[in-house]
């Protein structure tokens, strides 16, 4: 298993408008060509007071080279005023002779 390791700050701006929340950071990644994608899952269904924004990594087997990705994920709306924290969670795939596998997420 490859640990990522991941710096994140979070503001919320509700002078503008529409309020926006402004989530960005950066990851330390072990090959050159790793992805990085960001996207919101929405309320924590415990706490919705709680943002979770899923940060997505593609592990390549290219050339090893560790290297620093900056993302960033940006909400608009009146209802940002309502979150106190972000979780940022990390979903790892890997690349395997080309090929990525797809994490299947069951829903009972």
């Amino acid at each position: 298993m490859i640990s990522c390791n991941t710096a994140v700050s979070a503001l919320a701006n509700q002078q503008d408008d529409p309020a926006k929340l402004y989530v960005h950071g950066s990851v330390m990644l072990l090959h050159e060509d790793d992805e990085v994608h960001v996207s919101s899952v929405g309320p924590d269904a415990d706490d919705l007071k709680t943002l979770v924004v899923n940060l997505k990594i593609r592990v390549s087997d290219g050339k090893t080279g560790t290297t620093v990705r900056p993302f960033f994920y940006e909400e608009h709306g009146d209802h940002v005023g309502d979150f106190e924290r972000v979780i940022v969670r990390k979903e790892i795939s890997y690349v395997e002779n080309g090929q990525a596998p797809v994490m299947i997420e069951h829903v009972r």
